[in-house]
């Protein structure tokens, strides 16, 4: 089943993308239609895979870019600065606008667990795929040599393709997000 989110957390949603002032990366204003697909990554810098994953984010961005799907990177910690944000987009450039979530309100309203954990939504506040980016990582410490299950692609192909998501929720492996009190 897909979540709706309120009017409330969809506007949070697009304030994030549209409040660019400190987003790393980008250099014009992301638009925000009705029929614009988004994809929220949860990131931290200093999680390996998360580092791991950029060029496999930087692929997915380039190819799904023309059909209408924007990515946006979020930092969902307290601690991390825009300096680290910037060194993280050079170090590992994902071709996608970075933003800190500091308040954590973002990743609060979409309940993100860990890092790298991805949030497909709808331009109407749907969830239409949540979770890891593919099945590399099985666990926390096992890696594949051979990825079987490419889920966010997956997603976005049959999104794109008016098709419906077969599977609609996976569980993220990554570093988990501390939220503050």
């Amino acid at each position: 089943m897909m979540t709706l989110f309120s009017r409330t957390a969809l506007c949070l949603v697009c304030a994030f993308i549209l409040q660019t002032p400190h987003c790393i990366g980008h250099s014009g204003i992301i638009s925000v239609q009705d029929k614009t697909v988004r994809v929220v990554v949860f990131l931290a810098d200093g999680c390996p895979i998360c580092q791991k994953y950029a060029p496999t984010l930087r692929r997915l961005h380039e190819k799904y870019r023309m059909a209408n799907v924007e990515f946006i990177g979020i930092f969902p910690d307290t601690f991390t600065t825009d300096t680290e944000v910037e060194a993280f987009a050079k170090q590992y450039p994902c071709g996608f606008p970075m933003k800190r979530d500091s308040a954590q309100s973002l990743a609060k309203s979409l309940k993100a667990r860990t890092t790298p954990e991805v949030f497909v939504l709808s331009g109407a506040g749907q969830v239409l795929y949540r979770g890891r980016i593919d099945n590399e990582f099985p666990t926390l410490g096992a890696r594949r040599s051979v990825i079987t299950e490419n889920n966010l692609d997956n997603a976005l192909f049959a999104i794109t393709h008016q098709k419906t998501v077969s599977i609609k929720k996976t569980s993220a492996v990554g570093c988990l997000i501390e939220y503050m009190k």
